[in-house]
């Protein structure tokens, strides 16, 4: 069993339920069913122990995804960000960062309609 905060990686948590299960004589194929962080514990436990989950339920899990990690910015669009001059610039004109719609995806009102 782990003994401090560092033991407490995805990898560890995923094998201390592996050998839990395994010492409580819990035959496979078992279904594992999973809240918030345990999801992440339990996609690695898939990975690792394929033969042994015949399903995996989740409720508002953690995916890998989840922990992507933003790209750094540069120096110029720290500046940007911090000084408020984006804000202050799309206060002005909002098309300035506003994407324009893919041609089509607007529907615009016809004349001489129902008037809803």
């Amino acid at each position: 069993m782990a003994t401090n905060a560092a033991d407490r990686t995805v990898e560890n948590i995923s094998t201390e339920l592996h050998d839990t299960l395994a010492g409580l004589n819990v035959q496979g194929s078992y279904v594992l069913v999973a809240h918030w962080l345990a999801g992440i514990y339990s996609l690695d436990n898939l990975d690792r122990y394929p033969g042994e989950v015949s399903a995996l339920v989740t409720i508002d899990a953690t995916v890998p995804e989840d922990f992507a990690v933003a790209p750094r910015k540069s120096p110029w669009e720290r500046a940007l960000s911090v000084s408020g001059w984006v804000r202050w610039m799309t206060a002005l004109n909002p098309a300035i960062t506003a994407p324009d719609a893919p041609s089509g995806s607007i529907r615009r009102p016809t004349s001489g309609g129902s008037g809803r």
